[in-house]
């Protein structure tokens, strides 16, 4: 009873002192407390917590809800580097820009300014890492090159491949075959990045331009990148441009191997004649008359052998998207 008692005693003090506790943050009880907006630093992109998808300017309508009301529900996670005293935004920069945007207008008016409230992440820096991932990715698909230049920041603070997966939430069989192929657009520039996410290129070229060493050492320069993405595109619209040969339909197939069967039997020369069985034979077996080349057996081998199943793609080319969340997103669909 004496525990008991000391127990609820402590819970009318924090109560009485006006703190909040907030158990979603994966930290039993977790303080949160205000503080001033300005100390508050949201990640460059040469700081290992930096996140290219975070949100870079203010919203709104939660700006005028806030300058509204006064206060703000949501905390914001900070970081704390333990060798400079620094507070780095884990989680929350849309909210830290938000309540910065608040305070200009009321410094305007001269009101005073509102202060956010605050939540310490506890744990390192590899920690908050992969934490920003985590809180990134439960919200929404990103593309490709995202995904690309998040696992290489993860690799560099130690995580497995599987790790980087799982940080992703992305489900898939072979995680490391799944990073490595992502990766190389880590190593690419913005402009090439843009092309591959657009569907510009299937990823399995990604590594022409970012190499396939998992420290980028083989990524080619800015302005081979630049030079080899034009001539890409150039050979693709090369491509596009030549006339395209016309398939026969079914039905027509069959009426060219009639007329070919009837020409053979009266106004072509013997040499001829087997030529035109020849072509007939072929459109026959394409047709689905598995015995049309019974008379020539090796040609039958040639085209049996052309038409067989393919076999599974060797390493280096793309696998199946994998499933983020139980679905497979568009931004994964190679051509």
């Amino acid at each position: 009873m004496k525990d008991q008692d000391k127990k609820t005693a402590a819970t009318r003090e924090t109560k009485k002192s006006g703190e909040k506790f907030h158990t979603k943050y994966g930290v039993e009880l977790s303080q949160s407390y205000k503080g001033d907006v300005e100390k508050l630093l949201i990640p460059g992109p040469d700081h290992p917590l930096y996140d290219k998808t975070a949100p870079t300017t203010f919203d709104e309508l939660r700006v005028q809800e806030i300058d509204r009301t006064g206060k703000m529900s949501d905390p914001i996670e900070v970081w704390t580097d333990p060798d400079r005293g620094l507070l780095w935004v884990v989680d929350g920069r849309g909210r830290r820009l938000d309540v910065t945007e608040v305070n200009r207008r009321r410094a305007l008016d001269g009101r005073e300014p509102v202060k956010p409230l605050i939540i310490n992440f506890a744990g390192d820096e590899k920690e908050a890492v992969g934490r920003i991932r985590v809180m990134n990715y439960h919200r929404r698909v990103s593309k490709p090159s995202d995904m690309a230049i998040d696992i290489e920041v993860l690799r560099k603070k130690g995580y497995s491949w599987e790790e980087c997966a799982s940080r992703l939430h992305v489900t898939v069989d072979g995680a490391e075959s799944w990073a490595r192929r992502l990766l190389p657009l880590a190593f690419c520039i913005d402009e090439v990045r843009a092309a591959f996410d657009a569907g510009e290129f299937p990823r399995t070229q990604a590594h022409l331009f970012g190499g396939r060493a998992v420290d980028g050492s083989e990524a080619l320069g800015k302005e081979e990148q630049l030079g080899l993405l034009e001539q890409k595109r150039g050979e693709k619209q090369a491509r596009k441009s030549e006339p395209k040969q016309k398939q026969l339909a079914p039905k027509h197939r069959e009426r060219v191997s009639k007329a070919l069967l009837n020409g053979a039997s009266a106004k072509l020369s013997a040499a001829d004649k087997v030529i035109a069985e020849g072509v007939a034979a072929g459109l026959a077996l394409a047709a689905g008359d598995g015995k049309a080349l019974d008379r020539w057996p090796e040609v039958a081998a040639i085209a049996v052998a052309a038409m067989a199943k393919k076999e599974a793609p060797p390493a280096g080319e793309d696998l199946p998207p994998p499933k983020l969340n139980g679905e497979t997103p568009s931004d994964y669909r190679s051509e």
